[in-house]
């Protein structure tokens, strides 16, 4: 999917995805970082649903906590924004622009339906990882052909 470029970003259906500090205050939180664009933003933009993620568990190098709560955000840009702080938040991705038609389902979004399935599995995927052992095997194959001159 495409993200938004433009400031302040055009009429659409948007998915962010934000970070509050969890037993820390030593983490940028984000969340707040969006609820003062929203603030900015007044009749411009509806948020359309909020979902609570799961914490993120995380600390800096000294050991302080900096685990994150990841809150999931869908929005409908209705106006004209407030610019966007793309330099605080990211880009956020575009569900679809109103100048393509916006449908309830583009409004009906959930977090887990932006969310990217792993790839499967190859048969080479569960073999063990032996490449640590190229280089012995190449010594061992030099010494064989050294001592059969």
């Amino acid at each position: 999917m495409a993200v938004a470029h433009t400031n302040p970003i055009l009429p659409g259906v948007y998915w962010l995805d934000v970070f509050r500090p969890f037993g820390s205050s030593t983490v940028h939180d984000q969340d707040v970082d969006f609820g003062g664009w929203l603030a900015a933003s007044k009749g411009a933009v509806k948020v359309l649903k909020r979902e609570l993620g799961t914490v993120i568990p995380g600390a800096d190098e000294q050991g302080n906590n900096r685990d994150r709560l990841h809150i999931f955000y869908l929005f409908e840009v209705v106006g004209a924004p407030s610019a966007f702080p793309f330099d605080k938040l990211g880009f956020p991705t575009i569900q679809k622009l109103a100048s393509a038609g916006i449908t309830p389902a583009d409004r009906n979004v959930k977090a887990d339906d932006t969310a990217q399935a792993p790839q499967p599995a190859g048969l080479l995927d569960s073999l063990p990882d032996f490449s640590g052992l190229i280089p012995i095997v190449l010594l061992v194959l030099l010494a064989q052909l050294a001592r059969s001159r």
